[in-house]
């Protein structure tokens, strides 16, 4: 195979460019796991006597994945080599062990920004969810590992949410609000309100503070990406996963959560007011190799893009000209990361469709 060279009509990261020097830096991950509530309210305090317990330093990988079709966003961890104590107790954190009204742990994920040093780490948020399932294989020592799993409001169906009715036509975009706004008021109630503000009053700083504030991952707020259709008397119960799905399947839109923030969009369409202009996939913005037709239709793979959101359209300049333009549907994401692992990963990889020229197109 002939050696990559640094040239404009190359679609291969090559030596000398931008982004084969950043695999040369040191690239880490840290973690920072948030204990939850039972259901009579009680804190659940970690070994070293705190509700928040940051791991990192460790070898370790990541895998975050969103699908469209009202997929919850979802993570997969891997951790190499924690202190058999730390190892022990994180293996008692999953879901499975959750019980009706209990508010699940949680976990946040940050990566190292682009202009991060070893000397000098900079970290951002890339996701924040409920632990599903924790456990610890020593089946492979000396490299036993820690699995987690994580979804973005995952065992929020353990907490019962109150149901939604309307009279007459009511907007899609209401009931959605109506139903984040009545599992906010669940969660927050009774003895969590009470728990929440004591340790509001108790804060330190403001970092502490935003901690607190942040200790459930709640739906922020709704962004809402051109849905336009109204429901006819709707009554929706369940839990808030099953009511946001019932009413999406009647509204006729898709949505997704990410970062606390949950966007609804027209099924089969992207989110066209996250950015004024599509994210460009190109060499020189990242693009690794060429992209891949799929089924579905085209795969385009990238070094990791953090601020890239689910169900937002993207544009594709490359050399295979009938993949350029604007492709308005994203079928999936997945980050795939990795610390301190040598020839690790370090990408983000989309499968869009439904190529249009709204935005003009662009020539590879």
């Amino acid at each position: 195979m002939a050696e990559p060279v640094d040239n404009d009509d190359s679609e291969v990261v090559s030596v000398g460019t931008r982004f084969v020097d950043n695999f040369f830096k040191i690239r880490l991950l840290k973690f920072e796991l948030i204990g939850g509530l039972d259901p009579q309210g009680n804190q659940y305090y970690f070994s070293n006597g705190d509700y928040f317990l940051k791991v990192d330093g460790h070898r370790s990988t990541v895998t975050i994945s969103y699908f469209s079709g009202s997929m919850l966003g979802k993570a997969e961890i891997t951790i190499y080599n924690l202190p058999h104590q730390l190892a022990d107790e994180i293996s008692n954190l999953g879901q499975y062990m959750a019980m009706p009204g209990r508010l699940c742990h949680q976990i946040i994920i940050y990566a190292t920004t682009e202009n991060s040093d070893e000397n000098d780490p900079r970290y951002i948020k890339i996701f924040e969810g409920s632990i599903l399932v924790s456990y610890t294989d020593y089946n492979a020592v000396p490299d036993y590992v820690t699995h987690i799993q994580a979804q973005t409001s995952g065992g929020f169906n353990n907490v019962p949410c109150p149901y939604v009715s309307y009279s007459g036509s009511v907007s899609s975009e209401d009931i959605v609000k109506a139903i984040v706004n009545n599992f906010k008021l669940t969660i927050n109630s009774n003895e969590a309100q009470t728990l929440n503000v004591e340790m509001i009053k108790g804060a330190k700083n403001q970092q502490e503070l935003d901690k607190i504030r942040a200790r459930n991952p709640i739906i922020s707020h709704v962004v809402n990406a051109k849905v336009t259709t109204t429901q006819t008397n709707p009554h929706f119960v369940g839990d808030l996963k099953t009511q946001l799905d019932e009413c999406a399947k009647a509204g006729r839109f898709e949505y997704n959560i990410q970062q606390s923030i949950l966007y609804m969009y027209p099924k089969g369409q992207g989110i066209p007011n996250v950015s004024e202009s599509p994210p460009l996939f190109s060499v020189q913005t990242g693009m690794v190799g060429y992209p891949q037709y799929s089924n579905n239709g085209i795969i385009v793979k990238s070094v990791f893009k953090p601020f890239l959101i689910f169900g937002q359209p993207i544009r594709i300049q490359s050399k295979v000209k009938p993949a350029c333009g604007v492709w308005h549907s994203m079928a999936s994401m997945q980050h795939s990361l990795s610390s301190l692992m040598p020839d690790g990963d370090w990408y983000t990889t989309t499968l869009v469709s439904n190529l249009s020229n709204k935005w003009g197109s662009t020539v590879g």
